[in-house]
């Protein structure tokens, strides 16, 4: 009989410079400066295996070459970003982790200064802006904290960029 596994979702589990660490790690790997097994590898120095769980494709949105591709990709494990859905972290220390480039990893790339997900995040909070209102003084708060930080954000980017003019 098989026991049922019980999944963790990273930010329940994992410190914030272990995100950090990850999420630099993933980013990497998406934006195609590290394959799936040096991905692995590399997750493998930390004492930690991962695990890709791919998107289930529809063959009725691509044709039969695109959808033939991405099935040999991922019976391979020759996975490109795009293929994954999220991935599963395990070590000596946490089990059954699901890990993704979602709200919380965005978040704290932003916060290390990654300008890519700092740009990221104020789109995020000016989405949230713009689809809430303020109907309660804890919404109003939660409003006016996304304002501060969308400008605290800016600021970085806009230092980052006057820094890396004058190189």
């Amino acid at each position: 009989m098989e026991k049922n596994i019980n999944y963790v979702r990273y930010e329940k589990a994992l410190t914030d410079n272990e995100i950090l660490l990850y999420s630099q790690i993933i980013n990497q790997f998406k934006n195609r400066e590290l394959d799936f097994t040096n991905l692995k590898n590399m997750f493998l120095n930390y004492g930690i295996t991962i695990e890709a769980v791919p998107f289930h494709f529809s063959e009725k949105m691509m044709t039969v070459i695109e959808a033939d591709a991405i099935n040999k990709r991922i019976s391979e494990q020759n996975y490109q970003y795009g293929d994954i859905n999220y991935f599963i972290l395990n070590s000596d220390e946490f089990k059954n982790i699901i890990f993704c480039m979602d709200y919380k990893a965005i978040e704290v790339l932003a916060n290390y200064g990654i300008s890519e997900y700092q740009e990221t995040m104020i789109s995020i909070l000016t989405t949230q802006l713009n689809q809430s209102y303020d109907k309660d003084d804890n919404l109003a708060a939660e409003r006016n904290k996304w304002k501060r930080r969308i400008e605290e954000l800016k600021s970085q980017l806009s230092k980052n960029n006057s820094y890396n003019k004058t190189k």
